[in-house]
């Protein structure tokens, strides 16, 4: 497995299938995909793409959305690897820190990767799921 940088037409399938599904017809191009100070990563093997992540520059912070690992790669460090070249590459441009809307069942793997987790459970909008606000400090 490799992860490398993308365009974001390349997230859409695992969008699709893993955070919009049960969607008739979901947006898959997100408010800030195309900024220049957005990026986005694929961790691929055998030319597959089964892991996908959106890394976007605001105000010297990184959010980090659209995480997503195929459901057959699960527990295979897909999530990890797409971590470690997204913090990577926030540091590499300078960003304070990364956040995070995580999902509450994903908390468990945000902590264990370092993510501090704060404020209160809310519900977005996109998913109808309840989140919290996860922290990678890079200082």
């Amino acid at each position: 497995m490799k992860v490398v940088a993308v365009s974001s037409d390349r997230t859409h399938d695992l969008r699709r299938r893993v955070l919009r599904a049960g969607e008739a017809n979901p947006t898959l191009d997100w408010p800030g995909d195309h900024e220049p100070t957005t990026t986005h990563f694929a961790a691929i093997a055998d030319g597959n793409v089964i892991g996908v992540s959106t890394w976007l520059l605001v105000d010297g912070r990184v959010q980090l959305r659209g995480m997503a690992t195929d459901p057959d790669e699960a527990g295979r460090g897909v999530g990890s690897a797409l971590l470690e070249a997204g913090i990577e590459h926030a540091r590499r441009i300078g960003a304070t820190d990364v956040w995070a809307n995580a999902r509450v069942t994903a908390l468990g793997f945000y902590r264990k990767h370092g993510f501090v987790i704060s404020g209160p459970e809310f519900v977005t909008g996109a998913t109808g799921l309840p989140h919290r606000l996860a922290t990678f400090d890079l200082a």
